[in-house]
């Protein structure tokens, strides 16, 4: 592939002259000693993508990475902290690459790469056992009330749970749904409560805990009330506040059933 081949990504919003300027400081293009050009691995890898919307996600990451921009920091916090606070040139691309809305399983790793990235996670399998249990409660409330919940954590953190669903198929009062997952043994597995999930939780006059235990071929599922987890939640004491709660998932283990 040549480098004029590189030259020939377009993007709406992106004039070429940026992209090649983008695509030498990533070091997709290299100079040699003779003073030609010629493509790096990384620039071989985008041109092999078949649509411009893939090859903009995967540029896009690289540009990330690179930059390490104070305002990607917030990317642990959910997508919509980074397009609220991005400049408007790179929300702008992040619209255009279809990733600043939907939930298809493509944009979803990409927000868990950049959010792990700036984490600095070494095991990503915790964010995707996590990933798990929201998707399997996202079908199981589909095929609850007849209608998709509302995939919250995707966008910001701040919410205090993960799906926003409804009562019933034949009440649409809000429901409020906080999954937590594990592939360990149901005797072994523990979730993690944060303050702000619980104090949400016990002021909300819908909420429920999606407990997903996938150490088995086939998932077990336990639905918790708030009360059901409030013997277990921690009480602040004297100047001290508890900020995370473990809970092992075997305290409610007769709540778990097949989903």
């Amino acid at each position: 592939m040549s480098v004029s081949e590189l030259n020939s990504l377009r993007f709406s919003s992106t004039s070429a002259h940026s992209v090649m300027e983008t695509v030498s400081t990533l070091g997709w293009i290299t100079e040699g000693s003779d003073g030609r050009v010629s493509i790096g691995h990384r620039g071989q890898e985008c041109l092999e993508l078949d649509h411009a919307t893939e090859q903009l996600r995967f540029l896009l990451t690289d540009y990330f990475f690179l930059r390490q921009d104070p305002w990607l920091q917030l990317a642990r916090r959910g997508r919509i902290h980074v397009l609220l606070q991005a400049p408007p040139e790179i929300a702008q691309l992040l619209h255009e690459a279809e990733l600043a809305e939907g939930e298809h399983d493509e944009v979803v790793r990409f927000w868990d790469e950049i959010a792990g990235r700036v984490r600095g996670d070494k095991d990503s399998n915790r964010t995707e056992v996590g990933r798990t249990g929201e998707r399997l409660s996202l079908l199981y409330e589909t095929k609850r009330t007849g209608k998709k919940p509302r995939w919250v954590a995707l966008d910001s953190d701040e919410f205090g749970y993960d799906l926003l669903s409804i009562a019933s198929a034949s009440d649409p009062a809000p429901m409020k749904i906080e999954c937590k997952c594990s592939e360990r043994l149901l005797r072994e597995a523990t979730l993690y409560l944060t303050r702000n999930e619980w104090e949400t939780a016990d002021k909300s006059e819908r909420y429920a805990f999606h407990l997903w235990n996938t150490a088995s071929q086939k998932p077990k599922l336990a639905v918790v009330s708030v009360e059901d987890m409030r013997p277990h939640v921690p009480e602040n004491r004297k100047s001290g506040s508890w900020e995370t709660a473990q809970v092992p998932f075997i305290a409610f283990e007769q709540l778990f059933s097949f989903s």
